[in-house]
């Protein structure tokens, strides 16, 4: 019989408190501190998946109405102190999307679709950055996935089984490898071709969301995965194998005590972990160790006509002795391009940066303690589609997108390479400029 999850009552009244038993793991707790941030203003509740909007991580998305015909998606501005550390939430979420029984599982594809998991009906959903609602409905059945899902995620770069995705029954606990390619639409979506389970990753506890832990992290000596088990009422980790999937056997309980954990995701800004409860509604906030390195330099975005600042850049460190990539930040540029990273990483590193629209730019440092200064990363422009190359591709996005300015049919801000407001003959030099480069 498939396993339903429910509400947990007491006295008739549901449970919506402030989360209050949640404790770290010994083995955990020295190194990580707990933070309640309360409730998400604007939803109305049962909190399902979490994950940051990829074109601008100080907002998040927050699934709704878990597991219901009524599911949305809200978007939600979080606040950040000083350090980039959130600390609550600023203003009232929006509905971003309907997203009928949305469940934990919630994911951005590598062109930007959001996936989410729909329980108990096993299937995904697909949300394209356009839509408003799910523009494509798959079930899972057609491959050989026969329990409903609840987790779902691609393996990002990195880590092994980079780009592959794999999925997690909820009411069973199998383990999925699961092939997926474009459909050849305009609108982006997906197609899935077949799966594989993986018996030996068998999970129990039932799986709510999961994601992969840079390895970098104090007590993450491997490759591993956190993993939000709703039955048990923790977050648990696990070492995974050459191809991403977990191994059973290294389970480690990271959080105890979490009624209704549901949801979870990485702050791209911090690499702080952060979590939902279907049940009491509210968001906990695991924050890592504060780094005690600072990365600085200067970011210079070529031929564009405005001030850097506040444009998005990614931020990739990878290690000189093995190429091995360890940590991944979305980091937000200061006036004139000044670049400020936080890390905890010690040794020498090729620091890769990333714009988009701009071709990534990558420089050796040597990080030891204190600050590493004076770093220039000058970026070409002319990457409109995001493959780190400018070719016919960039070309024929600009043309398509020629004349237009913001509210246009045909507008596509990355085609906008200069930033002046409108797509013109500016933006086509750009790309005839820079054609055939491809970043570093």
């Amino acid at each position: 019989m498939a396993r339903i999850k429910t509400l947990t009552s007491v006295g008739g009244l549901l449970l919506a408190g402030a989360l209050s038993g949640q404790t770290l793991d010994p083995y955990f707790s020295g190194q990580y501190t707990l933070a309640n941030l309360g409730g998400v203003p604007g939803t109305p509740g049962s909190l399902s998946g979490l994950i940051f909007d990829p074109q601008n991580p100080d907002f998040l998305f927050v699934g709704v109405n878990s597991n219901l015909p009524e599911g949305a998606l809200h978007r939600i501005q979080v606040a950040r102190d000083a350090t980039g550390r959130i600390v609550g939430f600023s203003g009232r979420s929006v509905q971003r999307s309907i997203a009928p029984q949305i469940d934990g599982g919630l994911c951005v594809a590598p062109n930007g679709v959001l996936f989410y998991a729909c329980y108990p009906t096993n299937e995904i959903g697909q949300i394209t950055p356009q839509s408003v609602g799910p523009l494509k409905t798959s079930r899972l059945g057609a491959v050989g996935i026969d329990d409903s899902i609840g987790a779902i995620r691609f393996v990002p770069p990195g880590f092994p089984g980079a780009g592959r995705m794999k999925l997690v029954s909820y009411t069973s606990g199998q383990w999925y490898d699961v092939q997926t390619q474009r459909d050849g639409t305009n609108a982006g979506t997906w197609d899935f071709v077949g799966s594989q389970e993986v018996t030996a990753s068998t999970i129990t506890g039932g799986a709510g969301s999961f994601f992969y832990v840079d390895r970098a992290l104090p007590r993450f000596d491997r490759p591993s995965i956190l993993m939000s088990e709703f039955d048990f009422r923790s977050v648990s980790a696990f070492e995974v194998n050459a191809e991403g999937d977990p191994i059973v056997s290294t389970r480690r309980p990271f959080l105890r005590d979490f009624l209704g954990v549901q949801g979870g995701t990485v702050d791209p800004v911090t690499g702080d972990f952060v979590f939902s409860s279907m049940i009491t509604n509210q968001i906990l906030l695991v924050s890592r160790p504060t780094s005690s390195i600072r990365l600085s330099g200067t970011v210079t975005l070529q031929d564009y006509q405005r001030d850097p600042k506040d444009n998005i850049v990614s931020v990739q460190f990878r290690r000189v002795s093995d190429g091995a990539l360890f940590e991944t930040q979305s980091v937000r540029l200061l006036q004139g391009g000044a670049l400020q990273v936080a890390t905890g990483l010690l040794g020498d590193f090729d620091v890769r940066v990333k714009a988009s629209r701009w071709l990534s730019k990558t420089v050796r440092v040597r990080l030891t303690s204190g600050t590493s200064i004076g770093h220039a990363f000058d970026l070409m422009n002319g990457d409109v589609n995001g493959d780190n190359t400018v070719n016919t591709a960039d070309f024929l996005k600009v043309r398509a997108a020629f004349g237009s300015r913001s509210g246009d049919g045909n507008w596509n801000a990355s085609a906008d390479l200069n930033g002046d407001g409108t797509v013109g003959v500016q933006d086509f030099l750009i790309v005839r400029k820079n054609f055939g480069r491809s970043g570093s």
